[in-house]
């Protein structure tokens, strides 16, 4: 590899080359950077180890030997020293070196390089001139939140380190460091997505997304149970069907809206629709809604645009509890328990009889209730219990 010498171009239309062992060389690009590049992906879902990649760091940029020193920003103790090759015996001081040319400087571009002769030139750091070996650089990968620095060694296989080289090593740890924020990115929506889906899974409603042409996106674990029970509503070719006419009607109206929308609108929401079940239990309650996610694509003739199927089952008897209701809004326990039984599904004339109370009162408690939580109606006061309280429990008090 002594003498090779790398040219990077910008991507050109050209035609991919497989060879014999099944990887694929680009021309005009080092097979070995392409190999680095895929290494890193490898590297990141844990495929390879740091040493196996540093083997084709070693490759990509014709050294001989590499040494990975990685860690955490605020914690000096920390590190962890990954190795390939052969690394000479250094100061003992060249860490603390390496630490003080990285934090001292206002150079923080990918691919920063410093020669180890400079530390030499610190009197306080006492090095030895052993440290100022031209064959040895050091370079950043990465800062935050981990910083990464890598020691470089050339031997006498290959000719001390020449300006052309350190050209071609910042253009390659560039090219890591771009790698390693694709990385960052992928990991960030990973873990938000997950922390979606846990809140999502914990509500106590079903919760289902729709495409404009009704294909289910996404269904959290109470509308997965809902859907499997095949009672009222059901999956067929990934879109979502009720058995009630009605309820069909409403949900067709409601996409054909979606997909007629422009600018900014929204279809306004449809409230406190019921989809009757065949087995005779309680209908389900339906919230039809929307939802514009600007950079989201979804595979549908409008990308942006989101139905969002909100499912009470009335049949499930757990409610907020007085505490609760008292606690978050601050209602007498009269109107907790009304509150409560009007969150179940039940008219005010039913609520009434369950709590042996006459209507008359029932309708004052429910003025009070509008007047607590800022609601005018009984459907405006189940959306918001149902997305104020993240989780009820059992049904206590």
């Amino acid at each position: 590899m002594q003498g090779h010498r790398y040219t990077v171009t910008k991507p050109v239309h050209t035609t991919l080359q497989q060879a014999d062992d099944g990887s694929v060389a680009m021309p005009g690009q080092s097979q070995d950077l392409i190999n680095l590049l895929l290494g890193s992906f490898q590297l990141h879902q844990g495929k390879i180890g740091d040493e196996a990649w540093l083997e084709l760091f070693t490759r990509a940029v014709a050294c001989d030997a590499a040494c990975c020193i990685r860690w955490t920003n605020g914690k000096p103790n920390y590190a962890i020293i990954s190795t390939f090759g052969e690394i000479p015996e250094l100061d003992t001081n060249w860490r603390y070196w390496v630490d003080r040319v990285i934090n001292g400087s206002t150079r923080r571009e990918p691919g920063f390089i410093e020669d180890f002769a400079r530390a030499t030139l610190d009197p306080e750091l006492q090095i030895t001139a052993s440290t100022a070996n031209p064959r040895i650089l050091t370079g950043v990968v990465d800062w935050e939140p981990a910083c990464i620095t890598m020691l470089l060694v050339r031997t006498e296989k290959h000719a001390e380190w020449t300006e052309l080289d350190r050209k071609r090593l910042l253009k390659t740890l560039g090219y890591v460091r771009e790698s390693i924020s694709v990385h960052k990115e992928l990991d960030r929506r990973r873990y938000i997505s997950g922390l979606a889906s846990d809140i999502l899974n914990s509500s106590p409603r079903g919760i289902i997304a729709l495409s404009e042409d009704g294909v289910i996106q996404m269904a959290n674990a109470k509308a997965e149970t809902i859907l499997d029970e095949q009672d009222g509503l059901s999956r067929k070719h990934d879109k979502l069907l009720f058995s009630d006419k009605k309820a069909t009607k409403a949900l067709s109206d409601h996409l054909t809206s979606l997909t007629a929308m422009t600018g900014e609108g929204l279809p306004e929401m449809d409230w406190n629709l019921v989809a009757r079940r065949p087995s005779g239990a309680p209908g389900y309650q339906l919230i039809l809604g929307s939802v514009r996610l600007r950079e989201w694509n979804i595979e549908s003739r409008h990308s942006d645009r989101v139905a969002i199927v909100y499912l009470h089952d009335r049949a499930d008897k757990t409610r907020p509890t007085i505490t609760q209701l008292r606690d978050f809004y601050g209602m007498t326990a009269a109107q907790a328990r009304l509150a409560g039984a009007i969150y179940s599904g039940q008219t005010i004339s039913d609520a009434a009889d369950e709590l042996h109370i006459s209507i008359n009162t029932a309708r004052t408690h429910m003025r009070g209730i509008y007047a607590r939580t800022g609601v005018n109606t009984q459907s405006e006061l189940i959306s918001l219990l149902a997305s104020g309280l993240k989780s009820y429990g059992a049904h206590k008090d």
